[in-house]
C-alpha cells in the first residue's frame, strides 16, 4: 500500500536533519545511523535480545541497465553505494541532481572499486536504454561504477516507497508528469540507509563524501 505523500516528503526530510547533527556532534565516535525500516525483537530470537532493533535490509532487485543488460543488486553485493531516482526527460531538479552526483563519484574515484552509483529511473514508458545511455552521453558522466537502470515502473515506485523511504510516482500537476525526491541514498556494505543526503544543499554534498570514507574506515 501506497504511503500519503507528505510523510515520504517529510521523513527524509528529518532524516538529513537529524543525521547531520548526529554526525557533527559524533563523527569521531560514533557510527553512521541506520534508516531502514525496522521492528522490535517480541523476544530473545536469531541473535537478537527482546526490546532490540531489527533493521530490515534492502530487498533484492533487477532492471535493466544503459546496455541492455539484466543488472541486479547481486552485481553490487558487499559494496557501499549511492542511490537516486530521476527520470530523462525531467526539467527541473534531476539534471542538477546527477551533476552533483557526478562530482561526488569524481572526489571518491579512489574507492571506486568499492563504491556503486545507481540511478533508478521512473519513467518507463520513455527512459529506454538507449535513452539512458544517450543521457549520460550528454552528461559526460564515463565513471565505470554508475549503473543507470530502467523497468517496471510499478517495482521501481514500491522499492522507493518501502525500501528507501523516498517518494516517486507521476502526477500530471508536477513538471514533468512526475515528483521525487532529491535526496541521495547510502547504503552500506550490508544492505542497510545509513543516510539521506539532498543535492541542493552544499553541506550535504560534502558530508555524503566524508560518511562514504567512514563506512570504509578511510
Amino acid at each position: 500500500m501506497r504511503k500519503n505523500k507528505s510523510y515520504f516528503l517529510i521523513i527524509p526530510t528529518l532524516f538529513v536533519i537529524l543525521a547531520t547533527l548526529f554526525s557533527c556532534k559524533n563523527e569521531s565516535v560514533e557510527p553512521l545511523p541506520k534508516f531502514n525500516r525496522f521492528d522490535i525483537a517480541p523476544m530473545d530470537m536469531d541473535g537478537f535480545k527482546q526490546g532490540d532493533t531489527i533493521f530490515h535490509k534492502m530487498e533484492e532487485w533487477e532492471y535493466l541497465n544503459e546496455d541492455s543488460v539484466v543488472f541486479s543488486s547481486t552485481d553490487i553485493k558487499g559494496k557501499i553505494w549511492i542511490a537516486n531516482f530521476f527520470f530523462s526527460y525531467c526539467p527541473t531538479i534531476c539534471k542538477p541532481m546527477n551533476l552533483e552526483m557526478k562530482e561526488i563519484n569524481h572526489q571518491l574515484q579512489e574507492y571506486k572499486d568499492e563504491i556503486a552509483f545507481i540511478s533508478f529511473s521512473i519513467d518507463e514508458k520513455r527512459d529506454s536504454p538507449s535513452r539512458l545511455r544517450r543521457y549520460k552521453e550528454l552528461l559526460e558522466i564515463t565513471a565505470d561504477n554508475w549503473t543507470f537502470l530502467t523497468g517496471n515502473q510499478s517495482l521501481i515506485y514500491d522499492m522507493a516507497y518501502n525500501d528507501f523511504l523516498l517518494l516517486a510516482e507521476e502526477d500530471d500537476s508536477a513538471p514533468g508528469g512526475f515528483i521525487h525526491s532529491s535526496n541521495l541514498v547510502l547504503v552500506d556494505q550490508d544492505g542497510f540507509i545509513r543516510g539521506f543526503y539532498d543535492t541542493q544543499i552544499p553541506e550535504q554534498r560534502k558530508r555524503i563524501v566524508s560518511d562514504v570514507k567512514r563506512l570504509l574506515n578511510k
